[in-house]
């Protein structure tokens, strides 16, 4: 049995279970006014799936983002009071015309909807004080003609699992797509947001896979169906690929696969103090002349508990590698000894550093590289790089010490792109940003414990980061899947040069902006 280097994306960066406080946020009051109880009567006689309402001890499961600084319910029905962003009630419609009928009825009680994959959206746009229309009745993931077709409800768990033991013509297990390390991130969302991986430069982003969708529009009094393809409703075609969930309910997928091979897996982390900056630069410069092959993410860490200790920083790093053992220690073998050599220097205690290198089947390389999703409070921003200088290092190094350290942890990764990415022109998709070799993300975690000035200091720390980090790099935009309520101009930033013409799509397939994300994080119309 390989050993597994799965981790709680969170638990990485705290070090400790997250707390069940509510989050010290400025809330709403919960004054929207709710449909009758006949009308929710009348709208479960047209859902298969369900209605499912706050007393329903499915709902806190069906509902709970993974995020909870936006709605953080009690655990059962009843239990304290209730969070005033939580939605007023779920459906679970099994098909196109239950989708559309749904999403009627909330227009026509002049309630807030929002469709809902897998609930993973780092900004909550997920969850509305509304109607969560979820697709979590829709997640069959079948091979058919060559290609992967998938319900729009499916979650990265159904369709590794489904692909895992299904093939066409006999090849069992030979095919995937692009996709994610969290089992619980939703498809739809994954594909209109664009759809990073950790290898996306060696196999592009999940949005390239895409070769017809069918979506359910709300442009008529009734609602419509649609399949989008280059050939039929090309703008929706391009402007659902990397555009968000701005258009319509996509209810099935047709995605091009990628026929799966042996890689070699690497996960391994080093505790530094003065050697950090030296190692993360000589680690990041091997990344830079990996050949396409190397999918890699680096990260930059320090929690509460290290951020006065001799050994502040922790530098870990995950690799993707298509290819046998021996040329990823060509490649990055030098690197990862002087990393070694440094810890030696900066730890006092033996065997700080973790390293796990293995060449695996590709079904159980993903198992290795498995993060397990927990929910918790956070705030995550990014930025696009050309490329990673020297000096944009030294600035990395020149902030980190100033966080003031009194929430769970800090985080920065450099996600590797370029390759298969940049072959693609940044007119093709919605998705624009395929000239930048790197995507550089912060992250912070708090427990919801904190004073609302731990929070804020916090909070504004970060925030002036990100945009010291955009200046230095040009202001070249951020990732429309990793969602920042706090950018100044968030379409323009998602989206860049494509935005008119995205805009005018909007217009034309949803003019009235039923699907509009919350929190500015929509095309405005």
């Amino acid at each position: 049995m390989p050993a597994r280097s799965q981790v709680s994306r969170r638990a990485m960066l705290a070090g400790t279970a997250a707390s069940v406080a509510l989050p010290l946020l400025p809330r709403r009051s919960r004054a929207q006014s709710q449909p009758s109880e006949a009308a929710w009567r009348e709208l479960a006689k047209h859902i298969t799936g369900g209605v499912l309402r706050p007393n329903d001890p499915r709902f806190v499961r069906l509902t709970l983002p993974e995020n909870l600084r936006y709605y953080n319910p009690p655990p059962q029905p009843g239990d304290g009071r209730p969070d005033p962003d939580a939605p007023f009630g779920l459906v679970r419609p099994i098909n196109p015309k239950q989708v559309a009928y749904a999403i009627q009825w909330a227009r026509d009680h002049n309630l807030p909807m929002v469709p809902r994959s897998g609930g993973h959206s780092y900004a909550g746009c997920s969850t509305i004080p509304g109607l969560v229309i979820s697709s979590s009745a829709m997640q069959s993931v079948k091979i058919e003609d060559g290609l992967i077709v998938a319900d729009g409800g499916a979650l990265f768990r159904h369709m590794l699992d489904a692909l895992r033991h299904v093939g066409a013509g006999g090849e069992t297990g030979r095919h995937t797509i692009t996709h994610g390390r969290c089992a619980g991130v939703g498809l739809s969302a994954y594909l209109m947001g664009g759809g990073l991986a950790l290898d996306s430069v060696h196999v592009g982003m999940g949005c390239d896979r895409v070769a017809k969708f069918e979506m359910v529009l709300a442009d008529t009094p009734d609602g419509r169906t649609v399949t989008a393809s280059a050939n039929e409703n090309a703008g929706l075609f391009w402007a659902a690929r990397g555009g968000g969930g701005n258009f319509g309910f996509v209810t099935k997928w047709w995605l091009n696969p990628i026929t799966v091979h042996k890689v070699t897996a690497f996960s391994g982390s080093w505790r530094l103090s003065d050697n950090a900056h030296a190692v993360f630069r000589t680690l990041l410069r091997a990344l830079d002349a990996a050949p396409d092959t190397m999918g890699s993410q680096l990260i930059l860490s320090t929690t509460a508990a290290t951020a006065k200790s001799p050994w502040r920083y922790q530098i870990t790093l995950a690799c993707e590698f298509h290819g046998p053992k021996a040329d990823f220690d060509s490649i990055l073998g030098a690197a990862l000894a002087a990393a070694d050599r440094a810890e030696e220097r900066d730890c006092w205690f033996k065997n700080c550093s973790t390293r796990d290198l293995q060449e695996l089947p590709y079904w159980d390389a993903q198992e290795f590289f498995e993060i397990i999703g927990s929910p918790n409070r956070y705030q995550e921003t990014s930025v696009f790089a050309r490329e990673i200088s020297d000096d944009f290092i030294g600035a990395i190094f020149g902030v980190w010490p100033s966080w003031p350290g009194t929430m769970l942890a800090a985080r920065l990764s450099a996600y590797r792109l370029g390759g298969q990415v940049s072959n693609v022109p940044s007119g093709a998709t919605a998705f624009s940003h395929r000239s930048a070799k790197w995507l550089v993300s912060t992250d912070l975690d708090w427990s919801g414990a904190e004073s609302p000035q731990v929070l804020d200091d916090n909070l504004k720390w970060q925030r002036d980061v990100q945009n010291h980090f955009s200046t230095m790099l040009g202001n070249p935009g951020s990732y429309y899947n990793f969602p920042d309520p706090g950018l100044k101009n968030p379409a323009r930033a998602y989206w860049g040069p494509n935005l008119e013409r995205l805009t005018a799509i909007k217009r034309q397939y949803d003019p009235h902006s039923v699907f509009t994300p919350p929190r500015n994080q929509g095309i405005l119309s």
